[in-house]
């Protein structure tokens, strides 16, 4: 934190736009599984499935789940009428996880407007602006990238006294991110803790 007890340190407008954005992103997600009933990892699995059909111990790898959950996870899409399993083309022992063109209609219904979104603020700027605002994001992806990987290299944090003593906050002080109001987080606890 800084001195004035913010998390978010000397974050610059940019930095602080790009949080905006990125939380505006959760919460039209939250919203958008909200509409087709489906759980946080569901809807992550319907993207996956959006582009290639994959077999349930994929999902679960993709996902960071357990096969069972996968399983269950695919048993519940395949109620909801969103994918079906087929025999693997190659190995038929093997079944895949397919997702119904209706539902990936469905998906691309919410998702094309904000693509269009972000197409027509391009378009204006000039070549210059253009170039700069891709040379921003793509720098700032190959440093989160590098993060990440940390991330999975280090071992998982015990926790301690100290910090099961630290007074708890709540969800929305907790993931309310640089430049937001916590008006404007979103109303679930998955997608908060995403923030």
């Amino acid at each position: 934190m800084d001195g004035s007890g913010s998390w978010h340190g000397d974050a610059g407008p940019q930095s602080r736009a790009l949080r905006r954005v990125i939380t505006l992103n959760q919460e039209i997600g939250y919203q958008v599984r909200r509409i087709m009933g489906l759980k946080d990892t569901d809807y992550t699995a319907m993207a996956l499935l959006m582009r290639q059909p994959m077999g349930p111990t994929e999902l679960a790898r993709a996902l960071h789940i357990t096969t069972a959950s996968a399983t269950a996870m695919v048993d519940r899409l395949v109620r909801a009428g969103h994918v079906v399993r087929e025999p693997h083309e190659a190995d038929r022992r093997r079944m895949t996880v397919r997702a119904l063109d209706g539902s990936k209609d469905q998906v691309a219904g919410h998702v094309v407007p904000m693509i269009h979104m972000v197409e027509d603020e391009l378009a204006t700027l000039d070549d210059a602006g253009r170039g700069a605002v891709l040379q921003f994001l793509t720098g700032t992806a190959v440093r989160m990238a590098e993060h990440l990987k940390q991330l999975r290299d280090r071992p998982v944090q015990v926790s301690t006294d100290a910090n099961r003593s630290e007074p708890a906050r709540t969800a929305t002080t907790a993931a309310t991110p640089a430049g937001a109001s916590p008006a404007a987080q979103p109303h679930s606890e998955t997608t908060a803790r995403k923030a």
